[in-house]
C-alpha cells in the first residue's frame, strides 16, 4: 500500500512540470483511473488539477506564443491577431448578429459577400 495524500503531491508536482496526465501517472506509477477517481473523490485534489490544467499550462502556453511574437514568427502573430484581434477587424471567421425578434417568423440569411469570378476578381468596380 503507499500514501495517497504524498503520491498525490508528487503526481501534481509533475503536472506543474508540463506533464500530461498520463505521464505524471507514469512517473508516480500509478493508472488514469486511480486519478480520475481520486479527482472524483478529492475535490481539494480535484482544484488543485484544474488550477494546473487550466491556468498554469494555459498561461505557459501564452508565454510561448509571445516569446515567438517577440522573435518575429509571423505565423504567431497572426495566430494571435486572428484570436484576440476580432474587434480590430482580424479574424477568419465571419460572425453574424442574429435578431430572434423575428415574432416567429423564419429567419432569412443572406449572403452579402460578392462571389468570385472565374478570373478571380469579385465583379465590382473601382
Amino acid at each position: 500500500m503507499y500514501d495517497d495524500t504524498k503520491i498525490k503531491k508528487l503526481l501534481l508536482e509533475s503536472l506543474h512540470k508540463m506533464s500530461s496526465i498520463t505521464t505524471a501517472c507514469k512517473k508516480v506509477n500509478i493508472d488514469r483511473a486511480t486519478f480520475y477517481r481520486w479527482k472524483k473523490e478529492d475535490e481539494q485534489f480535484a482544484a488543485e488539477v484544474e488550477e494546473i490544467m487550466n491556468e498554469e499550462q494555459v498561461d505557459f502556453a501564452e508565454d510561448c506564443l509571445k516569446e515567438r511574437m517577440q522573435d518575429g514568427d509571423t505565423k504567431a502573430i497572426i495566430y494571435f491577431l486572428n484570436n484576440r484581434g476580432k474587434g480590430r477587424g482580424w479574424g477568419e471567421k465571419q460572425e453574424l448578429a442574429v435578431d430572434v425578434t423575428s415574432g416567429g417568423q423564419p429567419i432569412r440569411y443572406a449572403n452579402i459577400m460578392p462571389k468570385k469570378k472565374p478570373d478571380g476578381t469579385d465583379g465590382q468596380t473601382a
